[in-house]
């Protein structure tokens, strides 16, 4: 059995005890779930996307229904903030894109830390944090009527802040959502709709095209297998994209969809998305939730049908699988009936490292007995062989081994 994932659109909402500060949102952008903190950050840009305007704010936001609207806000407390967008944590350090500029502030307190600047920036819009502590960013190369500027960048900084492009240029699609890995970063475009991964020397490959495009936010579930899921604009959506190149819509209808965010505690997809209401002047959306696709294996869910203050929260128990190592993952080759066996031969070389003899003999497993398993580990990593393979036009799929 799959247990419902949960989806919340961020909107307005009270926090008891600051009755001085008005309840709703300004144009919502990203959302993202401090696990340490348990705490929803949602960034605010309130007005055009690329003004520097200074009224740019960051949202504290409790999973039971409490907010602290201006948590960081641009012009107070010596915080500079535009038209706040992706965000990503390392550390104690929380990672801002604002138009041209990385901020960092305190994970805690929300301090301002210092800034580092991408000359010739334009967009800059999602950030993700690798395992090891490098922040990327995207620069999806747009001015303030989403028309191309030509700066479409993915931006990565290491320990010593300074931004050095993994990859540029217009094939890139105006980049969007991403995601950063040990192996890769994954990310989804405006402009073209694909969902792509980037190596660590800045090589693309397409793994899959979303039926519209205006690909907004990318989340990685850590399900078996694992999920891919983005938000679309254009098709009022969030998208599922699987290994094999395929994306499906899931069962809820969005309007204008950012940055989503995911709470893997409670299994809450987190949807900043307008809803055409208001509150106190300003754009803001309603916090809803509906019961959306299913993903992954039972777990215990919480249902929220009201999200404003003294919500009252629906929940649902199944079993909880107990924690278990996870299990290693074959990657298998099928044979087909117009690849050449030395052009096979030669991308196992290629892609595997393998000598002559081995990619030789695993060439020959596939032409005889229809498949050949090529390499056996960490699920990660075999879905990053699968994409390579596959891009190289090989019929390859992914199995878990049995314990």
């Amino acid at each position: 059995m799959r247990a419902p994932l949960v989806w919340l659109a961020l909107g307005a909402m009270v926090f008891a005890g600051c009755a001085k500060e008005p309840e709703g949102l300004d144009t919502p952008e990203s959302a993202l779930h401090d696990l340490q903190a348990d705490v929803y950050l949602v960034s605010n840009i309130q007005g055009p996307p690329v003004a520097k305007d200074g009224n740019g704010y960051i949202s504290r936001l409790a999973p039971d229904g409490g907010m602290q609207r201006y948590w960081i806000q641009g012009g107070r407390d010596g915080v500079t903030l535009h038209a706040p967008k992706g965000m990503a944590l390392v550390g104690d350090v929380l990672w801002v894109a604002d138009i041209d500029t990385l901020r960092r502030f305190d994970r805690t307190t929300g301090k301002p830390l210092g800034d580092v600047g991408i000359a010739g920036a334009t967009f800059l819009n999602d950030v993700s944090a690798a395992p090891d502590g490098t922040v990327y960013c995207t620069d999806s190369g747009l001015d303030a009527s989403f028309g191309p500027t030509g700066t479409d960048a993915i931006w990565k900084v290491g320990k010593d802040n300074q931004p050095v492009a993994l990859a540029r240029g217009a094939e890139l699609g105006q980049p969007n959502g991403l995601v950063a890995l040990s192996t890769g970063v994954y990310y989804v475009s405006w402009r073209d709709g694909t969902f792509c991964l980037v190596d660590g020397t800045g090589f693309r490959t397409v793994l899959a095209t979303a039926p519209q495009a205006q690909l907004d936010g990318l989340v990685r579930l850590d399900s078996t297998p694992p999920s891919w899921l983005a938000t679309s604009w254009l098709g009022s959506c969030v998208y599922r994209f699987d290994m094999q190149g395929g994306c499906t819509p899931l069962g809820i209808r969005l309007e204008q969809p950012a940055d989503l965010g995911y709470d893997a505690k409670r299994r809450r997809l987190l949807v900043p998305a307008r809803t055409g209401s208001s509150c106190c002047s300003s754009e803001v959306s309603a916090f809803l939730a509906a019961r959306g696709a299913t993903v992954g294996a039972g777990v215990t869910v919480t249902m929220v049908t009201s999200v404003r203050a003294a919500t009252k929260e629906q929940t649902e128990t199944k079993t909880r699988p107990e924690t278990q190592l996870a299990p290693p993952w074959n990657v298998i080759v099928h044979d087909d009936p117009v690849t050449l066996m030395t052009y096979v031969t030669k991308v196992f070389m290629q892609v595997f490292g393998y000598s002559q003899d081995k990619a030789n003999r695993l060439m020959q497993e596939v032409h005889k007995e229809g498949r050949s398993i090529v390499w056996t580990g960490a699920r990660e990593q075999a879905e990053i062989y699968a994409q390579k393979l596959q891009a190289h036009h090989l019929l390859t799929s992914l199995e878990v081994v049995d314990a």
